[in-house]
């Protein structure tokens, strides 16, 4: 692959899982215990790697939003920007 072509740009937006867990301030072997659980972001898998988007981590999060402790994720509203 070259460098600076639309392929090699795209590739370089999937994150490793260990740069997944850093921008969501968790560790390696959680996301592997979420990924065999499904209950983690979701994932690509390229050969035997496993590979994260950045705005796919970002929406799970945003599912993830509480008011408060007690209550249901909160509704979250597309934000244009």
């Amino acid at each position: 692959m070259k460098p600076n072509t639309p392929e090699s740009q795209h590739l370089r937006q999937l994150f490793t899982p260990a740069e997944a867990a850093a921008f969501l301030r968790s560790n390696t072997r959680t996301l592997e215990r979420w990924r065999h659980a499904g209950s983690g972001p979701i994932f690509a898998k390229i050969g035997r790697r496993v590979a994260y988007r950045p705005t796919d981590l970002s929406a799970w999060v945003e599912q993830r939003l509480f008011s408060h402790t007690h209550s249901e994720p909160a509704q979250v509203h597309e934000v244009s920007r």
